[in-house]
């Protein structure tokens, strides 16, 4: 098994745990932080499973965003705070991933 094999494993299996953990909070009643622990922790996981990738990178705050709107939408979270949230979240990312890229830290 090679190195990509081994991310692919790794994240449909952080993925398939994020679901079930999901899908007991929503039992729960709680949706909006289904939602968030769901699209935001695959999007964490594709965040730090990139690897250089920059499609898995930008996949991952796709997946984050979405998250996070979902929250604040099923959670009865003013939306407003939620966009300011989401902007500041986002630029510490891709501000992180150009730092990272520019020091030689990833391939």
């Amino acid at each position: 098994m090679d190195a990509g094999d081994r991310v692919f494993y790794i994240a449909w299996g952080v993925a398939i745990v994020l679901i079930g953990i999901a899908a007991a909070l929503a039992l729960l009643g709680m949706w909006g932080l289904a939602m968030l622990v769901l699209f935001g922790g695959v999007g964490a996981v594709l965040i730090a499973l990139n690897s250089g990738d920059s499609m898995r990178f930008y996949g991952g705050i796709s997946f984050l965003v979405v998250g996070i709107l979902l929250f604040a939408v099923l959670s009865g979270f003013n939306i407003a705070y939620a966009l300011i949230i989401l902007v500041i979240i986002v630029g510490a990312l891709v501000m992180w991933y150009g730092l990272s890229k520019s020091r030689g830290d990833r391939k």
